[in-house]
């Protein structure tokens, strides 16, 4: 039997982690998280693998490489163009000759499926989805079945009165390569919305078999966090090469820790740091190699990438911290406060709860960034108001900078610049306004001529609203990249 692991896709629910790290290579445990597919599927007997990329898919293959290091055999297919879940599997239909497995590269799991084959065999199923029972099932794709196992709906993300089982896809499949006829090569097609319904419709035999054991589908940042404090509490699943030092501590080699810091556990320390004098690490922290954290800071529940620098007296709570950071002395990270790669953070700042500091960007010494209210502009006759008027642009509290952005993607530059939580629907002919304090606010919204936004500024210290201007310009820009 072979394997598939689906892999194309570009980790938008991470972002800014996975801007410039492609999602199979995001830690888990200090390891790339699509190690974990390779060994599951490596634990069910399957060693020959061939994997769906696209975005930045030349760092998954160089680091990977044939697989022999693993064991397995590894087959590569890249997406010129993103093909979707089913998509891009459908381009593998000369790889395919017999039933496999397919699993999402962003899930964690143990589960045994030789009894799920079994199953799928004796039903002669064309399709089975393997479902595990959750506690928020409206996260995810709700599978309602009949005795038999057979599958008489699948609703995907219903609300939560609308989700009337707690089996969820797990994003885990057998298929029978027979069923790739029904996908139209070299299109985009997903399993969920485009081809399950086809399945229904035409009575192919599409079937759900239950699983229990550890699951968590590490996509979104939210489940980053909750997946490694589980991981970190769980002895088996704490990679090799680390040495427990202390109960729930474990160092990797090379790693010096002055004899007055304090550690906590459960807590992964990566190979080559540095800890140094009256630092405190707890809370199911995992750090990774090369780090140096500098006399008395503080770190809790957080997640510290590679070859990150924490000065003196900096203090960490429940933050995502990317590779080649440099955080500054007294700066405090918040909860769930991420950082991208390659960001410095000057001293004396406050990141705040959910906010979400882009790849490369530098933060000047005392800044303060919470996370922005989202309000929609309203609009007359097309035009959002309040416009800033030639008055209010010599103003010297408001900045006021058009960007290029072609006219087919101003919605999604616009969903992106939205954090969780704002605004649904988005009517550019009116605009987003983003509140930052009393004091200063950004307002977005097409600009009169094609493949042009407006971005407006206010605050009452011009420096600010100047800077606050060129950071949306530049996100607008960073964003047409992806």
């Amino acid at each position: 039997m072979k394997g598939v692991i689906m892999a194309g896709g570009k980790g938008q629910r991470l972002h800014p982690l996975t801007l410039q790290t492609p999602k199979p290579l995001v830690p888990i445990m200090n390891t790339p998280v699509i190690e974990s597919s390779i060994y599951w599927l490596k634990s069910q007997g399957i060693t020959d693998i061939a994997i769906t990329l696209h975005y930045l898919s030349g760092k998954v293959i160089k680091f990977l490489g044939n697989g022999s290091r693993y064991g397995v055999n590894l087959t590569y297919f890249v997406e010129d163009n993103p093909l979707g879940s089913a998509g891009g599997i459908r381009s593998l239909s000369g790889y395919l000759d017999e039933t496999f497995v397919a699993i999402s590269a962003d899930l964690l799991t143990d589960f045994d499926i030789k009894d799920a084959i079994h199953f799928h065999k004796e039903k002669k199923s064309q399709f089975t989805i393997l479902t595990t029972k959750v506690s928020y099932p409206e996260q995810y794709g709700v599978v309602l079945r009949y005795k038999d196992g057979s599958i008489r709906k699948f609703i995907e993300k219903p609300s939560k009165n609308l989700s009337c089982s707690d089996q969820v896809n797990s994003g885990i499949y057998l298929i029978e390569p027979d069923i790739l006829k029904w996908i139209s090569p070299n299109t985009f097609c997903d399993f969920s919305h485009h081809l399950f319904p086809i399945f229904l419709s035409e009575g192919i035999p599409f079937y759900s078999y239950e699983k229990g054991g550890y699951w968590i589908d590490i996509g979104h940042l939210s489940t980053y966090l909750q997946s490694q404090k589980e991981l970190l509490s769980l002895q088996e699943k704490v990679p090799l090469g680390y040495t427990e030092i202390g109960h729930q501590i474990w160092v990797g080699p090379n790693t010096a820790i002055h004899e007055l810091a304090s550690l906590q556990g459960p807590l992964l320390i990566g190979a080559n740091c540095i800890i140094e004098n009256g630092v405190s690490v707890s809370g199911g922290t995992i750090i990774g190699e090369g780090t140096k954290i500098n006399p008395f800071a503080s770190i809790s529940a957080s997640i510290i990438w590679d070859r990150v620098v924490i000065d003196s007296n900096a203090s960490l709570n429940g933050t995502v911290v990317a590779s080649n950071n440099h955080i500054g002395e007294r700066t405090i990270l918040l909860k769930n406060s991420v950082t991208g790669q390659f960001v410095r953070i000057g001293k004396d700042c406050v990141i705040g709860e959910n906010v979400q500091v882009e790849p490369d960007k530098v933060i000047p010494d005392s800044s303060y960034f919470k996370k922005v209210q989202v309000e929609k502009l309203p609009g007359v006759q097309g035009r959002p108001v309040p416009v800033v008027g030639d008055k209010d642009r010599k103003s010297k509290g408001i900045k006021v900078a058009t960007v290029y952005c072609p006219n087919s993607i101003k919605a999604r530059i616009i969903r992106q610049l939205i954090e969780e939580g704002g605004v649904e629907e988005i009517d550019l002919s009116e605009g987003i306004k983003f509140i930052h304090d009393e004091a200063s606010w950004t307002q977005i919204y097409s600009g009169e001529k094609d493949g042009a936004l407006v971005v407006c500024s206010h605050s009452k210290d011009e420096k600010m609203a100047l800077e606050i201007t060129r950071y949306y310009v530049q996100q607008i820009k960073n964003y047409q990249k992806v």
